[in-house]
């Protein structure tokens, strides 16, 4: 995601696994690599992709890198020393792909990327996995019977009855935590832990939300800064989102000095 600088790789199993995952992403752009076109990829992916993606990019056979040059690209980029701190081996078809796409993107951006700054593995044994039916049916992001009569699809759902969030980074964070739930007990009893300690302190969490409040979306402002696309009102914006940054960090500080289980947050 250019806009944020977000950059992970998933793993399929199973074709039919990939296109459960691609109808929850919705990217708006595919790239695909195959001598034989897209007569190399299994029927299912080829045919969501006709129907579901507004761009599919073919790339040529010198696109694709060879392992050394992918593992090498990625590196630069990370600016680290190996792949297998960010769960990923040297030569293995996801970095291939991941270099690819990333030089794919700054050749098209006429750009360094400087923002994109590592990668994350997402597994399924990490989160569990929700399919687009899911969602619809659990009602999660988009309410049928509201949709059916006419009214916003966001009323009468999970995300409505849950979203508090004053700012558009803590949208995203949350919606991402719904779609891709945590299965680890222990994970989940410390966001549980850190989401008690706010609750047991009114006074810290409105100042907090306050100050929040008042920040702009610094991931999407740096991306445009980056990309050379921020105006001067944004640039100010990002001006006074920073000018912010210090009395939140300040507050988390004093917050893990009287209770180290506030440590998640």
């Amino acid at each position: 995601d250019l806009s944020t600088g977000t950059f992970f790789v998933r793993r399929w199993r199973t074709p039919e696994e990939a296109v459960e995952d691609l109808a929850l992403l919705r990217p708006r752009e595919v790239l695909f690599h195959s001598e034989r076109g897209e007569e190399g990829f299994p029927m299912e992916i080829t045919e969501w992709a006709e129907r579901e993606c507004p761009c599919r990019t073919p790339l040529a056979g010198d696109r694709l890198f060879d392992p050394q040059r992918a593992g090498e690209l990625l590196l630069r980029q990370f600016g680290a020393g190996t792949l297998r701190g960010f769960g990923l081996e040297e030569g293995e078809p996801a970095v291939k792909a991941e270099a690819a796409a990333l030089a794919y993107a700054q050749e098209t951006q006429k750009s360094g990327l400087a923002h994109v700054r590592g990668i994350a593995v997402r597994e399924a044994r990490d989160r569990l996995i929700l399919d687009a039916s899911t969602l619809a049916n659990l009602e999660v992001f988009a309410s049928q019977r509201a949709a059916a009569v006419g009214t916003g699809r966001r009323r009468s759902t999970l995300l409505a009855v849950l979203d508090r969030t004053v700012t558009a980074t803590g949208g995203r964070a949350l919606r991402e935590w719904l779609r891709r739930p945590l299965v680890d007990p222990k994970e989940i009893a410390e966001r549980h832990r850190a989401v008690g300690v706010l609750m047991a302190d009114n006074p810290r969490r409105e100042r907090l939300r306050e100050r929040l409040a008042r920040m702009a979306d610094a991931e999407r402002l740096v991306a445009r800064a980056v990309l050379g696309t921020l105006t001067p009102r944004e640039a100010a914006a990002l001006r006074d989102t920073l000018n912010e940054a210090p009395a939140v960090l300040a507050e988390l500080s004093a917050l893990l000095a009287a209770d180290p289980q506030a440590a998640p947050l």
